[in-house]
């Protein structure tokens, strides 16, 4: 947490542009499928990919919903991409006004 923070008040990054989140997004899956084939090698469950562990979880509600395992990911497929979009509101917000304000009169 507080890489993202020094990141983004000290050194000044900002997502460039949508794009971005759908790379992402995409870097994440390729993740899930790594880490989802070791799970498999290991008999492990990071990432809850496997399913459900026996504490109550997010993961639990997702099962009711889209069903068992490895189903149940695609409830956390839909919540992450909320939550990166949700997260990149605030910098198109800004970005928006920057352009507003830097416009040619």
């Amino acid at each position: 947490m507080f890489a993202v923070l020094y990141y983004t008040f000290v050194r000044k990054y900002r997502p460039r542009n949508t794009f971005a989140i759908i790379k992402i997004f995409a870097a994440t899956n390729l993740y899930a499928v790594f880490v989802y084939c070791m799970n498999l090698l290991f008999g492990s469950n990071y990432m809850l990919l496997m399913g459900p562990i026996e504490n109550p979880t997010l993961a639990d509600v997702f099962v009711k919903i889209s069903g068992q395992p490895p189903l149940h990911i695609i409830g956390f497929e839909l919540l992450a991409l909320m939550l990166f979009l949700l997260f990149y509101i605030p910098w198109r917000i800004i970005k928006i006004r920057e352009n507003r304000i830097n416009a040619p009169s």
